[in-house]
């Protein structure tokens, strides 16, 4: 069945059902023709834990476990937790050595069976979390206690945080780049269903919305923000720096045929 008919047989106009989504680019159909297989969790490989944390227990904190492929440019999503707990509590679980048990249900225990074989990661979250308080501490320094440095997904050589629009920009510039695991239903959902406020007919509102409702599915969106963002900058930085490295080719002295040295 073609993108088309799915939308007519919902009795929607599929354009409409588009149209005001953050990822138009992420489609369930494209997904699962190339990207929906059974992958999982390769050692050898690195590892990335992208975090989109709540604050006083408002909404959910959103994990995504990503790993990135060496022989091309994809970045595997393999695993994703949302879960309802403080701060404290996800930062002991995702240091492996849970302080205080909450009520949780099979979709946390799953996610921890697995997440206990994974090796050390490298952990990336929002960079509000740096001054976020949690009473007479921030998110930043609760992590800390349990060994967790959180990474920021800056941008550029000045180091600067970037806008909502800017990481948007940035995520969907990556998206063909993401390979997800068929068990991430819950994060493929999200990413499909975010969207901008609507402009209601008649309304006189003119100016274009850059940032996206704030529903259930914003959590699950900003960890992969965060997730591609730090990625491209480390892809940026690594590249910078390689073509700043000194590079030599060995050359023949013409009339010794001693092999020396030359810079390039």
């Amino acid at each position: 069945m073609t993108p088309e008919q799915i939308a007519q047989e919902l009795e929607i106009n599929y354009n409409v059902a588009i149209k005001w989504r953050v990822y138009p680019e992420f489609q369930p159909w494209i997904i699962q023709t190339w990207t929906w297989f059974m992958f999982d969790y390769d050692y050898n490989l690195p590892l990335y834990i992208s975090i989109d944390n709540s604050h006083w227990w408002e909404d959910p904190h959103a994990i995504i476990v990503a790993q990135t492929e060496y022989d091309s440019d994809k970045i595997r999503i393999i695993d994703c937790l949302q879960v309802n707990c403080s701060v404290t509590q996800v930062a002991s679980i995702l240091w492996k050595n849970p302080v205080q048990w909450f009520v949780i249900d099979d979709n946390v225990l799953d996610f921890y069976s697995r997440y206990i074989k994974y090796k050390p990661a490298t952990f990336l979250a929002d960079p509000y979390d740096t001054n976020a308080t949690l009473n007479e501490t921030t998110i930043y320094k609760e992590y800390a206690k349990y060994w967790i440095h959180l990474n920021l997904p800056l941008m550029g050589k000045s180091k600067t945080w970037s806008k909502i629009e800017e990481q948007i920009t940035i995520t969907r510039n990556n998206m063909h780049r993401f390979k997800i695991n068929n068990r991430c239903k819950s994060f493929m959902s999200a990413i499909q269903n975010a969207r901008y406020p609507e402009h209601k007919q008649g309304s006189n509102r003119t100016q274009e919305q850059t940032k996206p409702i704030h529903n259930m599915t914003s959590h699950y969106r900003s960890a992969l923000e965060y997730l591609t963002v730090y990625l491209i900058n480390q892809q940026e930085q690594n590249f910078v720096k390689q073509n700043k490295k000194v590079r030599y080719i060995e050359t023949a002295n013409p009339i010794t045929w001693e092999m020396s040295l030359r810079k390039v």
